[in-house]
């Protein structure tokens, strides 16, 4: 009997897959970014973090246009653009990566 949902979702839950997909999609997308999200704050600082984390959605974005062959709409484009502007302008004018990592 499944949890949520209707009958048909008790037959995919039968399957040891499935349940192991599940697994490693809450491993993967949880239990594992945020300690090595804590170990590159400290390794790198907050300023060059604070600009790698603004940047992650620019990544995903990629990613996503790569891998799942997902074209991007006006608006995920202009605030694209934006967040590129951003990452320019600390770039430019407060040095964030003066310290030699870029």
């Amino acid at each position: 009997m499944p949890l949520i949902g209707s009958a048909e979702i008790a037959t995919g839950w039968q399957s040891s897959w499935v349940l192991l997909y599940c697994i490693a999609v809450g491993v993967l997308s949880t239990a594992l970014p945020f300690p090595l999200e804590q170990v590159a704050l400290r390794r790198f600082g907050p300023d060059i973090f604070s600009l790698l984390a603004c940047l992650m959605p620019e990544i995903s974005e990629v990613v996503s246009m790569i891998s799942l062959r997902h074209l991007p709409n006006w608006g995920e484009v202009v605030g694209l653009l934006c967040i590129w502007a951003n990452a320019h302008f600390l770039c430019l004018y407060f040095g964030v990566f003066a310290g030699g990592i870029a």
